[in-house]
């Protein structure tokens, strides 16, 4: 079991205010990979009906960044393979440093992840964290 070292607000700074929580937030399927953590960044278009990974491939495809807690392992680590987890994707501010890429995803690839995330749903990544 993991000791608490980041929590979802590390990760998620703000969200669009709706009645409808599923407007900035899905339940979906997850492919987890060894190293995945809250704030990795996911695409959805590589495997129909799960969201997987952003490789150096895929990083224009950026349309979600996880933040279900439970991949952190703060209850059980999870094993490779699919997750039914809670990921962000319409309406949300998140923070920069807390993004998390696989191997060889250069500095250039995470400008174009962003920015793919970005104008996915009207998301905001910034640098800007207080407090």
């Amino acid at each position: 079991m993991a000791s608490l070292t980041k929590f979802q607000s590390d990760v998620l700074l703000g969200q669009v205010a709706s009645s409808d929580l599923g407007y900035s937030f899905k339940e979906v399927t997850v492919t987890i990979a060894a190293g995945m953590e809250m704030g990795s960044v996911l695409e959805s278009t590589s495997v129909a009906g799960k969201y997987t990974w952003v490789v150096v491939a895929t990083v224009g495809n950026a349309d979600a960044i996880l933040i279900d807690p439970k991949a952190q392992g703060y209850d059980e680590v999870l094993a490779a393979g699919d997750h039914t987890l809670v990921v962000a994707v319409r309406g949300v501010t998140i923070a920069e440093q807390e993004l998390n890429f696989g191997d060889g995803v250069s500095a250039g690839n995470i400008a174009t992840a962003i920015a793919a995330f970005e104008a996915a749903g009207a998301n905001k990544v910034t640098d800007k964290v207080y407090g």
